[in-house]
């Protein structure tokens, strides 16, 4: 059962980096070219 839970916590963690490194790809590119997605836009002007 440990190396179950210890399996199931190392894939989670995996998951969540490659999320990250996702967005911080996003993010470099755009920070880069300047380049938003419409959507992130218009939401950040409707919190405003």
């Amino acid at each position: 059962q440990f190396i179950n839970v210890r399996l199931q916590l190392l894939d989670q963690q995996y998951c969540l980096e490659m999320d990250r490194q996702l967005w911080q790809s996003y993010l470099d590119i755009g920070l880069q070219q300047h380049l938003w997605p419409v959507r992130s836009i218009l939401h950040n002007v409707k919190d405003k």
